[in-house]
């Protein structure tokens, strides 16, 4: 019996307190008035949205299926893109606007240059930078307009020639010195340098003759007696013997006892592409570097600069350029 009056008590309990949630739900709607607040209005056209616009609304309408062309403004001579931030670098506390040449970051490389190939303008060696790891760096390239982010060497647009990687160092010279020695035949020839001296006699023209053993390197071809007057001596003899030079295949004239120095000159050259070659060449020799196809030949040689010339394919040799000097 107590257990069964306890469920009782429990079910009364219940009852008691939804009837209590009921009666406080039923006071807050009548104190709040929700009955009016939720009785729907019928809007009075003209009077609470106003009179529509249809005139402006179809303009606008119009105009949004326009289609417009954006046109940048221009500022000294650049078009300024209102809808892109515009690349200014901070240098030095000067700003150098990306976009425009007439100040560049990096000069001698213009800023066109630098963007258009994404080079790392912000760093102040970028001129030394080699990207494609071609042996040229990016000024190298940038002055002989070719890629420097392409290494193809097949391609003339993406590697320089490898001729501008040859620097003239120096002039060196093996000195050859001979003199004619009397004024009658036979002619007596002597050579003074490179040691031992030596002499030879010239008995009929023309005549080869040389100093050294093997091939003749002169021909006596043509003599000449001759004087001209002199304020100590009266007269001074000036015979001539023009001789022709194998060696450099010039005809040089040699006066009665004055010494000509028939100098072989040499080109020091350096080659350098990733590693560095030296070469020693003589006027008029041909030669390559290791790695490198290409026959040169040593056409000129003076005190500070050298010229060259490449080999073509047919055999001959194209037009010869300076060599730039060592940097």
């Amino acid at each position: 019996m107590p257990k069964q009056e306890e469920k009782y008590d429990k079910v009364l309990l219940g009852l008691a307190g939804v009837a209590a949630l009921g009666v406080c739900g039923y006071l807050f709607v009548v104190k709040g008035d929700f009955p009016n607040q939720f009785t729907s209005k019928t809007p009075t056209p003209g009077k609470d949205l106003g009179v529509i616009p249809t005139e402006k609304v179809k303009t606008a309408q119009q105009r949004l299926l326009e289609a417009f062309n954006w046109e940048a403004p221009v500022k000294a001579n650049k078009a300024v893109p209102l809808n892109k931030s515009v690349l200014v670098i901070l240098k030095d506390g000067e700003l150098f606007d990306m976009f425009l040449e007439d100040k560049p970051l990096r000069p001698p490389m213009t800023n066109k240059y630098l963007r258009e190939h994404d080079l790392d303008y912000l760093a102040p060696n970028v001129a030394d930078l080699d990207p494609d790891n071609d042996g040229f760096s990016n000024l190298e390239e940038f002055t002989l307009n070719t890629n420097p982010k392409d290494g193809n060497p097949t391609d003339p647009k993406a590697v320089p020639p490898v001729k501008h990687k040859i620097y003239f160092v120096a002039r060196t010279q093996d000195d050859y010195k001979i003199a004619l020695q009397n004024n009658t035949m036979p002619l007596s020839v002597r050579r003074s340098f490179p040691a031992p001296a030596r002499g030879i006699f010239i008995n009929e023209l023309p005549q080869d003759f040389s100093f050294e053993p093997g091939v003749a390197r002169f021909q006596a071809k043509a003599f000449v007696a001759k004087k001209v007057p002199d304020p100590r001596l009266g007269e001074k003899d000036v015979s001539e013997l023009t001789i022709l030079d194998r060696a450099s295949n010039n005809e040089v004239t040699l006066i009665y006892r004055e010494e000509m120095n028939l100098a072989t000159y040499k080109a020091k050259l350096e080659f350098r592409l990733k590693t560095v070659q030296e070469r020693e060449v003589k006027e008029g020799d041909s030669f390559t570097f290791e790695g490198v196809p290409t026959i040169y030949k040593v056409v000129k040689v003076e005190d500070g600069s050298a010229q060259l010339a490449e080999r073509k394919a047919d055999g001959s040799f194209g037009e010869p350029w300076t060599v730039s000097p060592r940097p």
